[in-house]
């Protein structure tokens, strides 16, 4: 199932679209838009833990993932292999870290989203959508991992 139809179908299986009805009727345009934002982000946030996940998992097995392998149209010896995956080790440090701080950026913006959304609503209506959100990114998240474990 395609991620755009696997995101309708739990849109309206789980009562995201009722929910966002509702916050437009009671609270605007504006806060129905703010959820769609918190929720986006927080599958962004999902993404990058799978990733981070991913590529810490490479580095602990000393595996360089197929988008940093770098190849040259040169002669291969021991000592250009040996720098070449050097470069390659150092270019995945240097990928975990800025997915680090990625994810840590996008962490504070879910912050600032979510008690935007707490301080112009009515209890209980933030904890209800992230619940509503949470439940669906749960079995986003499993699916992914699912994924993953079978790439490797």
């Amino acid at each position: 199932m395609s991620a755009v139809k696997l995101r309708s179908y739990y849109q309206n299986i789980h009562g995201f679209n009722d929910l966002k009805n509702k916050i437009n009727s009671l609270y605007g345009k504006n806060e129905g838009q703010n959820l769609k934002k918190w929720e986006q982000v927080k599958i962004k946030v999902i993404k990058k833990q799978n990733r981070l996940i991913f590529l810490k998992r490479c580095h602990r097995n000393n595996i360089t993932p197929n988008f940093l392998k770098i190849k040259l149209p040169i002669i291969h010896t021991v000592k250009i292999d040996g720098i070449i995956s050097k470069c390659q080790h150092k270019l995945l440090k240097e990928t975990i870290n800025s997915t680090y701080k990625e994810l840590n950026s996008l962490k504070e913006n879910e912050k600032k989203l979510f008690n935007h959304m707490n301080q112009n609503w009515n209890y209980p209506l933030p904890k209800i959508a992230e619940n509503i959100i949470n439940h669906r990114l749960e079995i986003n998240d499993a699916k992914i991992k699912e994924t993953q474990k079978k790439e490797i």
